[in-house]
């Protein structure tokens, strides 16, 4: 449908397109968006953004607060006292190598539903943790927001880019 994402400040979040974007860039008061069938008051956006910012910022906040995933190998992994960790023949493995799990680094270990939707299915593991870090581009934006989630997670993130994958 459009390109862009109006945040509200009640936490409401929807979709427009480019042409309604600029409209509100020149008007006030009430505003129609056509394509969602929505009218707001313009004093109500706290921000307007891309469709990739936003999905970038999506991923941000779903990590803050993320407490499993799985691995780029297949193991089911958790947060333990705030470190990754996985279970193996019932002993807990805390994390600590970002050369082996570089994911745990970026801070984008998949969620369950993703890793079945999306990573699952490709069967080499070095094309699939491709997959899962994304776009050096995209590594790079989310070490540039890190500020918000902390000063640790922004750590992992300058010792992950030294990586070479």
């Amino acid at each position: 449908m459009g390109n862009y994402f109006v945040k509200l400040m009640n936490g409401s979040v929807f979709e427009i397109t480019q042409s309604e974007r600029n409209d509100v860039a020149v008007r006030n008061g009430l505003l129609y968006f056509p394509s969602c069938d929505r009218t707001i008051n313009s004093a109500s956006i706290t921000e307007i953004v891309s469709a990739y910012d936003y999905e970038i910022d999506r991923m941000l906040d779903k990590q803050k607060n993320q407490k499993e995933g799985v691995l780029h190998d297949g193991k089911y992994a958790y947060k333990h006292f705030g470190e990754w960790a996985f279970d193996e023949d019932g002993t807990r493995y805390i994390i600590s190598d970002p050369s082996e799990y570089p994911e745990i680094s970026a801070n984008c270990v998949p969620t369950k539903l993703e890793w079945e939707t999306k990573y699952k299915k490709i069967a080499d593991r070095a094309e699939r943790l491709k997959a899962i870090l994304g776009t050096f581009q995209d590594i790079t934006k989310r070490i540039d927001k890190m500020s918000a989630i902390g000063q640790d997670d922004f750590k992992r993130l300058e010792n992950f880019k030294r990586l070479k994958i």
